[in-house]
């Protein structure tokens, strides 16, 4: 791995990247094999909900800084730790918010899935899609309307709680960096015990 002062190894880079992606991959897994087990058909749903908040948070959090770790640890110039946590914590989101958006906004076929899993009867009918318009004449009043204060607010507080999410995942990548560049310093000050 050939690296230049000042310049990042793209190398370490795309395996932190990979160690990210595939670390949230396995703790994404692993938290819905523990979640299926745990919860039952009378758990709320808040409380799985704040239960599965928790673990994404907590996963994503170990995920980056264990792809900022790698990267640190993959090359041997100490210097641009940080930078390297940095590169891969802001390339792992673009990843995982290209994947989210792409995912989101396919047309997946939900109801096959909650067959396959038992949440729904095969036999239930298939609900038939109804124009915006008689949507609407059917949801009471108070749902209807809702006053532009009220949604700017809700905006700015997602917004401000997603732009946190992005800060702390990125500083955990960096962090992982710095943690690893220490590693990597401990074992090369340890005396060769070679007699």
């Amino acid at each position: 791995m050939k690296t230049h002062a000042g310049l990042p190894s793209w190398d370490a880079i795309i395996a932190g990247l990979l160690t990210t992606l595939t670390t949230l991959g396995v703790l994404g897994i692993l938290g819905v094999a523990v979640a299926s087990s745990i919860f039952t058909t009378s758990t709320s749903n808040m409380e799985i909900t704040r239960a599965a908040l928790l673990w994404a948070g907590m996963s994503a959090i170990v995920a980056f800084a264990a792809g900022g770790y790698v990267a640190a640890v993959a090359v041997p110039i100490a210097a641009g730790a940080a930078q390297r946590g940095l590169l891969v914590g802001c390339a792992a989101l673009v990843v995982v918010m290209g994947i989210s958006f792409a995912w989101g906004s396919s047309a997946a076929d939900f109801r096959s899935v909650g067959i396959e899993l038992g949440w729904i009867s095969p036999a239930e009918p298939e609900r038939p899609l109804v124009p915006a318009a008689e949507e609407a004449q059917r949801m009471p009043e108070e749902l209807q309307i809702i006053p532009p204060g009220r949604f700017l607010a809700a905006a700015r507080q997602t917004l401000w709680y997603a732009a946190t999410a992005m800060v702390l995942l990125v500083g955990a990548a960096i962090l992982g960096g710095l943690a690893g560049t220490g590693a990597r310093q401990r074992t090369h000050e340890q005396p060769s015990r070679a007699n």
